[in-house]
């Protein structure tokens, strides 16, 4: 019974410390809301050099009493929906000491990623991330009730080739 209390006695003290402005959070993760529902449509990935056409389901939810959004990602082959070409799961959050959005990606075979992410237009959302061969970018834009995202990779960050492009439609 001591331990339990002493434990709640020191989540409190850290929540009253260390939480952030549900206000501000809440009001950053708000203008995200034109990425909200379930998003159906075709794209490609170029895959050694041949694209490869696949069919793709964005389901983007707010969690936590709306202070992040979950983003579940599937992406099936068009000849082989047995082929999966990408099956993620995200987090979007934002840092009001930073005043910076964080991702934090997570792929079916276990690989993580989090790149930087920022609202680039009032519904143009982009991350960027660096790794060990290059830079890898992602545009996401929504106009009505089209999602358009485009992924780019680079050697040098300054130089983009297109690797990845869809077209969803909200459902």
């Amino acid at each position: 019974m001591k331990a339990t209390f002493g434990f709640l006695v020191f989540y409190m003290a850290l929540q009253v410390g260390y939480s952030q402005s549900p206000k501000e959070t809440k009001e950053a993760i708000g203008k995200l809301k034109f990425m909200e529902g379930v998003w159906r449509g075709i794209g490609w990935i170029k895959l050694e050099e041949k694209k490869q056409a696949f069919r793709a389901t964005e389901t983007v939810t707010k969690k936590l009493d709306g202070s992040a959004i979950l983003f579940e990602s599937l992406g099936v082959a068009l000849e082989d929906s047995n082929n999966i070409i990408t099956n993620a799961k995200s987090i979007l959050s934002y840092n009001d000491v930073t005043k910076q959005y964080s991702v934090k990606i997570t792929m079916s075979d276990g690989s993580v990623f989090e790149p930087d992410a920022s609202l680039t237009q009032p519904s143009t959302f982009e991350w960027r991330l660096q790794y060990a061969g290059g830079y890898l970018k992602y545009i996401h834009e929504v106009k009505g009730k089209t999602w358009m995202a485009k992924g780019f990779n680079s050697t040098d960050g300054v130089n983009w080739n297109q690797i990845v492009e869809s077209e969803l439609s909200k459902q």
